[in-house]
């Protein structure tokens, strides 16, 4: 398994970022990398919540919340992907100095030829996280 981790800080209250972060169905409303999303099952969050995004290269996935801790962060597996991955990322958010700490730690693994092509897959998927919290950024400080 591939894994990297990811740290973003925020000039926002941990309240603020969460309140956007736990708006599951919604996180096209501020990550550019995704054109629709909504939940398709499950609770609208928390653990079992499934949400369905189109993303901005025309791709489906669909994203299961595993593990859900109220303020602070959860866990999400990619259950359907059109590539050949199996992946799950982990945020955690907490109290930074006036503004929050968000770490996301990712982990993938290939099935079949995504074995042979894994490796080379870090830093897309590493620039999809950086990209992800960049423009967080811009959804939590535009008000703040």
């Amino acid at each position: 398994m591939v894994r990297f981790t990811v740290e973003h800080r925020y000039d926002a209250a941990p309240e603020r970022v969460w309140s956007v972060l736990a708006d599951y169905g919604n996180i096209a409303d501020w990550n550019s990398g995704v054109d629709a999303s909504g939940i398709v099952a499950g609770p609208e969050q928390g653990v079992d919540a499934v949400r369905e995004c189109r993303l901005a290269n025309g791709m489906t996935v669909k994203e299961r919340i595993t593990a859900w801790t109220e303020g602070h962060g959860f866990t999400i597996r990619f259950d359907e992907m059109p590539a050949p991955f199996d992946a799950e990322a982990t945020f955690h958010l907490a109290p930074d100095g006036d503004g929050s700490h968000l770490r996301i730690d990712y982990a993938y693994a290939g099935r079949g030829l995504g074995k042979l092509v894994a490796p080379f897959m870090k830093p897309m998927f590493r620039g999809a996280m950086v990209n992800l919290g960049n423009d967080l950024r811009a959804a939590v400080e535009a008000d703040a």
